[in-house]
């Protein structure tokens, strides 16, 4: 094809060169029905190559390509990045030999190419496609059209950069104003209302959605709908809000359905899973892992990796070690395929089982990586949000309260700013608890008050407990009592949360009994769901009940375990508690 000749005279010629030594046959050919040679010495290819004059080189590269797009026929995508390679080489060899008519026709070839291979990067190695659209965007006009919809590609291939997909989407929506189209300015704001959450921009993000919304409701169902309802369904999933997010899942899915969108499908599905399980349906789980499995069925790595995320979170509820393990493999599956933002992100959403694992030397190492990928952008943005109110609570447990103190300066400013129950009631738990234990009862009930009306949802049922001890330990018993008037949770770790604030509470208030029974229910659904910290407290707070009910000998088996899960944390404050009580409990009993 390179030489119109016929395929005799090659075959000859091939057979001559084989015998000299110059040119070897595969035993195996990469093409079915063909022959297959190779180069003995990378240097005999290398003179042979230079040889041929440049203009002629050029059209030699967009005859391979050709021959390569026809022998490929409808499996062209398979042979993208060879054809890239083919005629960004013949547009290369045509500018330098000046054949300005020739490398027109090349262009327009080489840009579909690198945008075909970026395509099939995109469910393989997000940092390679970025790579090869970023290649294609050099090759456009600034205001083609076309280039609009590269430019979204590369902003959504993006591992690390912020600040590049953000400005590459704002250059999209440009060029999609300036021609007018209605749509594709819509579907563009609904991607950068993605990147202002991801930032910690809540606000932002939701002015944008809303403004996406409203332009492409004017407009027949299409995938720039579809996209923004699905962003919707994100919005209202991550901010427990589950009723508003079925109302969405349950409008929008039978319409991708019936346009085959099946990405969108894959991403409402999941967050369809996420509002059932809020609701109470554990059968909610088999919906995200249905929107993760197709998400893999498609190639679509983003849709794997949210689902990941969202299963964990939820799985936390019922096994904090199965909840480890997903996201353990959600952090590998991403960091295989070049997601570096994704990776980061499952990295600091997966401290929160290593918190109730007791894993916390794991989670400061967690996320001091955080930290160093945030730094190396400029800063840590969402992901930093997400892990640090972790560590502080280690820290303070710890003993360490001028590095939590620090910590917490890092942090709750940003997650104020975000706005996202998501990440601002952790945030303010920490506070809370670091204010308390440094002895700033005025900032502590604050707090607490403050995460008493922003929680909702998975972060009520995730952190009440956590609350209303620090509400009684700063003598805030109004906000406990807020704290404790909302759903009750019949099953998995919110049933375990629910029971030990209710201890807490009761206890605080003398209802000693009580107290005690919810203690003991707190401490048996904590080793259900593999909580140290969840245990070792309500075991703890059993031990103080019997110790006051006047039965010291039977709090001492209760102290005894309490005091090995703190050593094993490293809590020290809460074994010198621990031990204080077993030398009151050793002396009633003498």
């Amino acid at each position: 094809a390179m030489g119109g000749t016929d395929e005799k005279s090659v075959r000859d010629g091939l057979h001559e060169l084989a015998r000299k030594e110059l040119v070897r046959a595969g035993r195996h050919s990469s093409v079915k029905d063909q022959a297959e040679y190779s180069f003995w010495h990378a240097i005999v290819r290398d003179v042979a190559y230079a040889q041929i004059p440049r203009a002629v080189r050029a059209s030699k590269h967009v005859a391979a390509a050709e021959w390569i797009e026809a022998m490929a026929a409808e499996r062209v995508m398979d042979h993208a990045e060879l054809l890239a390679y083919h005629y960004v080489q013949a547009l290369e060899l045509s500018r330098a030999a000046g054949v300005a008519s020739d490398a027109d026709g090349i262009t327009s070839a080489a840009r579909r190419s690198l945008e075909l291979a970026g395509d099939r990067a995109t469910s393989l190695d997000l940092t390679k496609a970025a790579t090869y659209y970023r290649r294609a965007l050099a090759l456009y006009e600034d205001d083609d059209p076309q280039r609009a919809e590269v430019l979204v590609k590369s902003a959504l291939a993006n591992p690390d950069s912020l600040d590049d997909a953000e400005q590459e989407l704002e250059e999209a929506l440009a060029i999609y104003r300036a021609v007018g189209d209605d749509r594709r300015q819509g579907w563009v704001l609904v991607h950068l209302s993605q990147e202002a959450h991801v930032r910690g921009e809540a606000e932002r993000g939701e002015r944008l959605l809303s403004e996406a919304i409203d332009l492409l409701e004017r407009h027949p169902p299409g995938e720039e709908l579809a996209a923004a309802h699905t962003r919707q369904a994100a919005f209202f999933a991550l901010a427990s809000r589950p009723r508003e997010c079925l109302q969405v899942t349950e409008r929008a899915l039978p319409v991708v359905e019936d346009l085959g969108l099946r990405r969108y499908e894959a991403r409402l599905r999941q967050y369809h899973g996420v509002a059932r399980f809020e609701l109470g349906e554990v059968d909610g789980l088999a919906d995200i892992r249905y929107g993760i499995e197709l998400g893999r069925e498609l190639g679509d790595l983003l849709t794997v990796a949210f689902g990941h995320s969202n299963l964990g979170t939820m799985t936390l509820s019922l096994s904090a070690q199965e909840s480890a393990d997903i996201y353990t493999d959600a952090v590998d599956f991403a960091d295989r395929r070049g997601m570096g933002g994704s990776t980061m992100w499952l990295r600091a959403e997966r401290t929160w089982p290593l918190y109730d694992l007791g894993r916390w030397d794991e989670i400061l190492r967690e996320v001091a990586n955080v930290e160093d990928w945030g730094r190396s952008r400029g800063g840590g943005g969402y992901v930093s949000i997400i892990a640090l109110p972790q560590k502080a609570l280690v820290l303070v447990q710890r003993g360490q309260h001028a590095e939590a103190v620090s910590v917490v300066a890092e942090f709750l400013s940003a997650a104020r700013e975000a706005r996202d129950p998501q990440v601002l009631v952790p945030a303010l738990v920490a506070a809370a608890a670091v204010a308390a234990a440094t002895g700033n009862h005025a900032e502590a009930p604050a707090l607490v008050r403050e995460a008493e009306t922003t929680a909702r949802g998975v972060q009520r049922s995730r952190y009440v407990a956590d609350l209303v001890s620090i509400a009684v330990d700063v003598n805030a018993m109004d906000a406990a009592e807020a704290l404790l008037t909302g759903t009750d949770y019949a099953t998995g770790r919110p049933a375990h949360v629910w029971a030990a604030a209710r201890a807490v509470f009761a206890e605080a208030t003398g209802e000693t009994e009580a107290a005690l029974a919810l203690h003991d229910e707190a401490a048996a659904g904590w080793a259900n769901q593999g909580s140290i910290p969840g245990r070792a407290k309500s075991l703890l707070g059993g031990g103080k009940c019997v110790i006051a009910l006047g039965r010291p000998l039977e709090a001492t088996g209760r102290l005894h375990e309490a005091r090995e899960l703190f050593l094993r944390l490293g809590a020290r404050p809460a074994v010198t508690a621990v031990d204080g009580l077993l030398g009151r409990a050793t002396s009633v009993s003498a």
